[in-house]
């Protein structure tokens, strides 16, 4: 980023934290289309996700980067849930979910993991079809690749964050 005598000008700043509700914007958008929204309804809900609620209210870019990632992950979530390439799907949640954990703070992704684990027991116990253990497979896969993707950005976190304290 461009330095003004030796920090950050307001104006970059400012216009970062644009992007950020931009592009979480979009992709509440992206969310609300693949549930076969309108395009009005979508347009307001991303722009409600975006400028309401927690994203508006947030005022730390570290925070608001990992939380803009949420409506992708969930995105992806569902698809898998409704058996659309299953695979394919729980890969890409994994793959926005770590970059949810490491673009910015930890605590929403793992507040939404637990959601997530809600979303997929409420599935499991809801779901009366035969494939079943095949759909509790997929789900218990992409945990397992979660939780070793995550491992690096957690160990790392816990020596900082906590080592101090230790002693």
């Amino acid at each position: 980023m461009p330095l003004q005598h030796g920090f950050i000008s307001r104006e970059v700043l400012h216009g970062y934290y644009v992007l950020i509700h931009y592009v979480a914007a979009l992709f509440a958008y992206f969310l609300c289309r693949d549930l076969r929204l309108s395009r009005t309804a979508s347009l307001l809900a991303g722009l409600a996700f975006a400028l309401g609620g927690f994203m508006g209210d947030s005022g730390w870019p570290q925070i608001l980067c990992s939380a803009m990632w949420l409506p992708l992950v969930l995105m992806f979530y569902l698809r898998a849930l409704r058996d659309e390439r299953p695979v394919d799907n729980s890969c890409d949640v994994r793959c926005n979910f770590r970059d949810g954990v490491l673009s910015g703070h930890h605590n929403v992704p793992f507040f939404f993991a637990i959601v997530l684990g809600g979303l997929w027991l409420h599935f499991l116990l809801s779901s009366m079809k035969p494939d079943r253990a095949r759909r509790a497979l997929y789900c218990v896969v992409w945990g397992v690749c979660l939780s070793l993707i995550a491992a690096v950005q957690i160990l790392r976190l816990m020596n900082w964050e906590y080592a101090p304290f230790a002693g």
